[in-house]
């Protein structure tokens, strides 16, 4: 890369937007609606469970909020809608060793082949993948149905809590509107399936759905290779890093790349602190609470946060296995290359 586009390229990682205004309801939302469980977790003695909740939690948390609440209902019903299908999905699937894998990175491939019907789909088929690859990685492939209802309820409580705020905040002042919404109400459906039947005469349509299928099968490989080391993160690396448009070097690849290693480091000074488990409440209530802003902002700084938040989910408080984190920064880099 020449230095002047190479400068230009870093300019963009750390620029920070004030363009996108940000609803601080939101931030209540994400923050109240992770940390509750774990809180409820905590005081029955049940830290596991409450941690299974905020995952949950945290794909429905990112739901934005508009100045329609009718629109924000559709938003909530679409997340639980792609959570639920994949939590349930994960757990039909399990238990059929290295054809679990297969299916799992074949349902993926449909879903992203799907998601180029609309907006609206993309978003659903991206949570759908990601909560699909996030279960299949914090259960060891091996979810039950009882974790499956944890899940969802943390899920169904942080819709609950998104349209009660929403609520609140519509009362108070006009919303700012969400520009994807915008972009689904013009064509008709009639219109996007033409246009969705027409990328699929070539290869542009079929371009996302190959990629993520061909990282997707990498990274299952590797962890099947070596199962004694923790790269499934490498699988979720992925599908948070890859975008449908491809180009040689993307910006927000740039940023949650660098952004993860750093959260990932972050992460092992957090966890080496050893800290009691109502600290974790205070650290998972208020990395989550500063998603939305940062998202906004910066995205190598949302990385930072989100990484370390992660890590906490996954581990379910417990003091992390021998190389553990030194895994996920290697998965972080391999994900990297994969992807670029």
């Amino acid at each position: 890369m020449p230095m002047a586009s190479a400068r230009a390229h870093l300019r963009e990682v750390l620029h920070w937007s004030a363009q996108v205004e940000v609803v601080r309801s939101q931030a209540l939302v994400a923050g109240l609606g992770m940390g509750a469980p774990v809180a409820l977790g905590v005081a029955s003695g049940h830290l596991g469970l409450g941690m299974a909740a905020a995952v949950g939690s945290m794909v429905v948390s990112g739901v934005s909020m508009t100045p329609d609440a009718v629109a924000q209902a559709r938003g909530l019903l679409s997340a639980l809608a792609a959570t639920a299908v994949a939590a349930v999905a994960m757990t039909l699937l399990a238990g059929h060793g290295p054809f679990t894998s297969m299916l799992i990175v074949a349902l993926a491939g449909l879903a992203a082949l799907a998601g180029g019907y609309s907006y609206g789909a993309a978003v659903a088929g991206t949570r759908f993948v990601l909560f699909l690859v996030l279960m299949h990685g914090l259960t060891g492939g091996r979810p039950s149905w009882h974790s499956v209802g944890v899940v969802m309820a943390g899920a169904l409580w942080t819709a609950a809590l998104g349209m009660l705020v929403g609520v609140r905040a519509r009362a108070r002042r006009p919303l700012p509107a969400s520009t994807g919404a915008r972009a689904e109400a013009k064509p008709s459906m009639a219109a996007k399936w033409r246009r969705w039947r027409g990328t699929l005469s070539g290869l542009a349509g079929w371009h996302y759905s190959l990629r993520l299928v061909l990282c997707l099968a990498v990274a299952e490989t590797l962890q099947g290779l070596w199962p004694a080391h923790h790269l499934h993160w490498i699988a979720l690396t992925v599908v948070i890093l890859l975008e449908r448009r491809p180009r040689p070097l993307p910006v927000k690849t740039t940023q949650r790349a660098l952004g993860t290693a750093l959260g990932v480091v972050a992460a092992g000074l957090l966890m080496a602190l050893a800290l009691p488990e109502w600290a974790l409440v205070v650290g998972v209530t208020l990395l989550a609470a500063t998603r939305p802003l940062l998202k906004a902002r910066n995205y190598l700084a949302y990385s930072v946060v989100m990484t370390p938040l992660m890590v906490l989910i996954m581990d379910a408080g417990a003091p992390p296995a021998a190389g553990l984190l030194e895994d996920r920064l290697v998965a972080t880099v391999m994900a990297a290359l994969l992807v670029v």
